[in-house]
């Protein structure tokens, strides 16, 4: 039997997508929220509620369990209004109310190949695949792309240590564990692990899931809970059909619970363990939609684990800090109260970012390790990392009526991922609880952690390493005292004196221990601890003692990111250092902080959410302007806040528009060519006759641009929509409107009516292909109404064929629209690149497009790189007196997942020049996006980013090239920006210089972080510690803005003083501290 071949891909845990739950009764119209109240509701409560709030459809119990704090939470159903802050505030308003907390999606995704060797441990005959097992030096061959593959050798050492004693283990002991599976389900009818799923014989029938049960037999809430539950369903409540329709919790009930020399498939360790199917995830194109949203799911699947008696529970899924929610953590601190232990996945993205539940203390975070003995690629890593197991290229179960993707056997499956890894660690504690029924909870993972080989793959780490099952079931009692690194993630400090602070937990596992002494490092001499040795008397078993950790931040320009070193010595002469990485952040005073710029908004705390930032088109600005929209039934009012007098103040007359419904853009850009930036304002209008697009026009002052009917321009599409990221503004003069700029843009689609050619053998012969589209006003009765051109109709063709003297049947394709430069907007341009023949004999022009019909075709030379398949960005030039974000454009093609070229445009000589490819060390790193573009004199700086690493790469006129990386943080390697950190084009002014840097929004994954990456004197990546902010908790972070004369870049912060707003502006400027 072989392997087949698989492309390999990435491995995920789950990605998240935040959402409201949807009951089944108004899913179109209703969004679930989960309340706390100071006590519990009566029936008769509940009633007056709903009553008296008539937004309110449902209030009903979160779940029956014996608990205080579960008694006081209810699901409330809400119509949906204007967006959850609005539904939060709502119940906020009711009496009673502790918290609010939203509720939120997650799906799973997971796929990898593998190859394997032959020994054999069992009749099972596919063993000899089970590296993790059994490791005799499998080889796994890893497809990089669809020509290229590596092979990497097992490391014989490199399994859980289960050779030796598979053929005993489970014989001396009668006691069954219980692990519940928290995941997609499970293929309960599977043949290698039907025998060991769990029963609850009396909500079974003869043995088997119930049709349609109605009777709660044993009262638990789960009417028919034969095997299990599902959370997945429509059902109110779930269902009792726990059948796997994804296979990744089959694969993960394989590597705990097949059965073993059943002359089938493969084997495991659990001869004492029964999993209990807990379906919380469903296949993600699965139509049928839950009732509940997986935040819900998971918290209510945890205290049906409770209910049943579950001993573990594996959790192979995670969430990002952002995130968490007060009764999700309070699930699992109930399990683990009720001794349960808690087996979570560690992530796979490669980063030492905290991932919950892994990052919450009390819960064994798992990585995963190779075959090789290596940390796996692809895993997270760090001090929340606990233990690492198995988790690269893992054969299991996978449902019987699925088809596998990677294995050429129906039933089972090739995956990988900390989702696999976690399940060897819940299997192996399993064996443990069975065998050595007295040991505590604390003594089990201690054998585990002190069995371990220690494992480090470069810059990567976690606290202990992969355990050995035989070691761990013979060790005798033994101190086993570690730090609770979890609670060490970050050092906040305090910007107006320097000083921080941060907590660490000592706790001891097993056996007392005395005369500790914890020392501590960290690897920066610009961080001064006040106190770095730690004297502990004693700690007995399971105690734990917390470290106050003081010191002071000497320079806050070096990076946000430390290492620390903490060893631990005592009498038993047991002496070791772990390690971790520290993140520091700002903790942002807002009275006492001197960098800061603040002002008052004249805007409600209510409202102030809904601000946001106007962007203005091409001028650098010296102050941000911001806007707030509200609707009525009348219409929309758009206000409009200005700094005024070192004040902000309100606009008067606010913008009004009739009957529109919906605000599309807001734009400033000087529209009449007078040299003041005017107001361009999109809207969708809705009439009981009619809707379309309305383009309404404002000078500075707010007062219409042209009379007040001319100043709005109706526009009906035709045959495509403005596209907002190429919309460029070219002038057209008319009689009553003088010169205007109407708006361009790069579009795939129709030609449009009035530029169709009018030989009928040649309609439509250029439909579906790019365009240039403009919008050019004809005035109708009065008004002014938009219809859709083109720059490139069959004149423009007809005129480059005679300019060109090309034949008539050659192709003229139209394959980018430069970013508009404020010069070429004053002139009246757009610059275009088209070409003409094919492959070697394909020539590329640049074309100044303007509405004079006369156009000019300048050769391009592209002998330094094909520009067929480019994406184009605008570079931002830094200057030594400006920032110009326009003017500039580089030309990026990705040749190979590993190789990207860069090319920029010299627009002076029509010439190509500074050309590079960007290639990967690592081959399976593959690159994924282009982040930013920059000009320095004569130096290019370009940001990237692969799978794993944040790329920075300068070249300069001389062609010497340098490069630096950093780890990059997302939650998922799944496409868009879900999840990951957000990235915006800054500079920032470190003593007087002017660099480039990119701006990051973490707070998708850290909740309340921003910060800014930049380059050294060296040129390697830095993040300051300076601009590394938590965020208050009454402010929230809006886009970077320009600020000052220099257009220096500022952080933007609005901040609730009580009732009132301040904006709060942090410019990206270092002096020496």
């Amino acid at each position: 039997m072989k392997l087949i071949n698989s492309i390999l891909s990435i491995t995920i845990i789950s990605t998240i997508i935040s959402s409201m739950a949807i009951s089944a009764e108004e899913s179109a119209r209703s969004a679930r929220f989960i309340v706390e109240f100071n006590k519990q509701l009566s029936a008769e409560k509940i009633q007056q509620l709903i009553k008296a709030n008539s937004d309110i459809i449902k209030i009903s119990s979160f779940d029956n369990i014996k608990s205080d704090y579960f008694s006081r939470l209810y699901n409330v159903d809400l119509k949906i209004s204007n967006g959850p802050q609005n539904n939060i505030r709502t119940i906020r308003n009711i009496s009673g109310v502790v918290n609010v907390e939203e509720v939120f999606e997650f799906e799973p995704f997971s796929i990898i190949p593998n190859r394997s060797s032959d020994i054999h441990y069992s009749n099972d005959p596919l063993t000899i695949y089970q590296w993790g097992l059994f490791n005799h030096g499998q080889i796994i061959q890893y497809d990089v792309d669809d020509i290229h593959y590596e092979q990497v050798a097992g490391d014989e050492k490199t399994d859980i240590g289960v050779k030796k004693i598979f053929s005993t283990m489970g014989k001396n002991s009668d006691k069954k564990i219980v692990v519940a599976i928290l995941d997609s389900g499970i293929d309960i009818d599977h043949s290698d692990i039907k025998n060991n799923i769990l029963k609850n014989d009396i909500e079974c029938e003869n043995g088997k899931l119930p049709f349609n049960p109605l009777a709660d037999n044993d009262q638990n809430g789960y009417s028919g809970d034969c095997m299990g539950w599902n959370f997945t369903s429509k059902k109110e409540g779930g269902d009792n059909l726990v059948y796997d329709d994804d296979g990744h919790g089959t694969h993960l009930a394989g590597i705990i619970a097949a059965e073993a020399n059943n002359n089938l498939g493969i084997t495991s360790i659990a001869k004492n363990i029964k999993v209990l199917p807990v379906k919380v995830l469903y296949k993600k194109d699965q139509n049928n939609k839950a009732t509940l949203a997986l935040s819900d799911r998971l918290a209510k699947g945890i205290l049906y684990a409770i209910k049943m008696k579950a001993d573990i529970i594996n959790l192979s899924l995670g969430w990002p800090k952002s995130l968490e929610t007060k009764y999700l953590n309070e699930s699992i601190n109930l399990a683990l109260s009720s001794g349960i232990i808690i087996v979570a996945a560690a992530g796979n993205n490669n980063s030492s970012e905290p991932v919950y539940p892994c990052a919450l203390d009390g819960v064994a975070c798992v990585g995963s390790i190779s075959n090789d003995g290596k940390i796996s690629r692809f895993s997270n890593y760090g001090g929340s990392v606990d233990l690492l197991a198995p988790g690269d290229n893992i054969l299991s179960t996978y449902p019987e009526k699925l088809n596998p993707l990677a294995f050429s056997v129906e039933g089972y499956e090739i995956k990988s991922g900390t989702s696999q890894a976690a399940p060897f660690i819940s299997a192996m504690l399993g064996v443990l609880k069975a065998s050595l029924e007295d040991a505590t909870n604390s003594e089990l993972f201690a054998r585990l952690a002190l069995s371990s080989s220690p494992a480090a793959s470069g810059k990567k780490f976690s606290i202990d390493g992969l355990p050995n099952l035989e070691q761990a079931l013979t060790l005798s009692a033994q101190p086993m005292v570690r730090p609770i690194l979890k609670h060490a993630q970050y050092i906040n400090y305090s910007k107006a004196n320097g000083n921080f602070s941060f907590t660490l937990p000592i706790k001891n596992y097993w056996a007392i221990e005395k005369n500790i002494v914890v020392s501590i490092k960290l690897n920066s001499p610009h961080l001064i601890l006040s106190k770095s040795n730690f004297n502990i008397d004693s700690l007995s078993s399971g105690e734990v003692t917390t470290l106050e950790v003081n010191g002071q931040i000497t320079n806050t320009s070096i990076s946000n990111k430390v290492a620390a070193e903490i060893t631990i010595s005592s009498s038993s002469n047991n002496k070791r250092t772990y390690y971790n990485h520290l993140t520091i952040t700002r903790t942002l005073d807002l009275a006492a902080d001197h960098d800061l710029v603040t002002f008052q908004l004249p805007i409600s705390a209510k409202k102030s959410e809904f601000l946001s930032t106007i962007t203005n088109k091409f001028s650098n600005t010296t102050s941000p302007e911001y806007y707030l929209e509200e609707y009525s039934p009348e219409g929309m009012e758009i206000a409009i806040f200005r700094l005024q007098n070192d004040s902000y103040a309100k606009l008067a007359p606010s913008i009004s528009i009739p009957n529109a419904k919906k605000l599309i853009s807001i734009l400033k850009v000087d529209i009449n060519y007078d040299g003041n930036d005017d107001y361009f304002v999109g809207s969708l209008v809705k009439t009981e006759k009619e809707q379309y697009l309305l383009y309404s026009f404002y000078n500075n002052n707010l007062s219409p641009l042209f009379s007040e009917k001319l100043s709005h321009w109706k526009f009906t599409p035709e045959t495509v929509f403005i596209d907002l990221k190429t919309l460029w503004f070219i002038p057209f003069t008319t009689a009553q409107l003088g010169k205007v700029a109407l708006p361009a843009f790069l579009a795939k689609g129709k030609v449009p009516l009035l530029d169709k050619n009018p030989n009928s053998f040649l309609v439509d012969a250029r439909n579906n292909i790019p365009h240039i589209y403009y919008l050019a006003p004809e005035i109708d009765n009065g008004s002014v109404v938009l219809k859709t051109r083109i720059f490139d109709n069959y004149k423009f063709i007809k005129m480059a064929t005679r300019e060109l003297d090309t034949d008539w049947d050659e192709e003229l394709y139209l394959h980018y629209v430069l970013p508009q430069s404020r010069s070429d907007y004053q002139a009246g341009i757009l610059r275009a690149i088209f070409s003409s023949g094919e492959n070697l004999a394909q020539n590329f022009y640049i074309v100044p497009i303007n509405t004079s019909s006369k156009y000019k075709f300048e050769l391009l030379d592209s002998s330094l790189g094909d520009l067929a398949n480019n994406y184009v960005y605008p570079t931002i030039n830094i200057t030594r007196s400006s920032i110009d974000l326009t003017g500039l454009t580089v030309f990026i093609g990705f040749q190979r997942d590993d190789i990207a070229t860069h090319l920029a445009l010299d627009l002076a000589n029509s010439s190509l020049n500074f050309p590079f490819q960007q290639v990967q060390s690592y081959r399976r790193d593959h690159l994924v996006g282009f982040l930013a573009s920059f000009r320095k004199e004569n130096i290019y700086h370009s940001f990237w980013q692969s799978r794993d690493e944040l790329i920075y790469h300068s070249l300069n006129s001389n062609g010497k090239e340098h490069t630096s990386s950093v780890p990059i943080n997302r939650f998922s390697f799944l496409p868009g920006n879900i999840f990951q950190e957000l990235y915006s084009p800054v500079t920032v002014n470190i003593l007087g210089e002017t660099r480039p840097a990119l701006y990051i929004d973490s707070t998708q994954i850290n909740s309340k972080h921003i910060y800014i990456t930049t380059i050294d004197e060296n040129q390697d990546l830095v993040s300051p510690a300076k601009f590394n902010l938590e965020i208050p908790s009454q402010c929230i972070a809006k886009n970077p803005v320009m600020w000052g004369a220099r257009n220096d870049y500022a952080y933007a912060l609005l901040c609730k003083d009580q009732e009132q707003i301040r904006l709060i502006l942090l410019p990206l400027k270092i002096d020496n501290d």
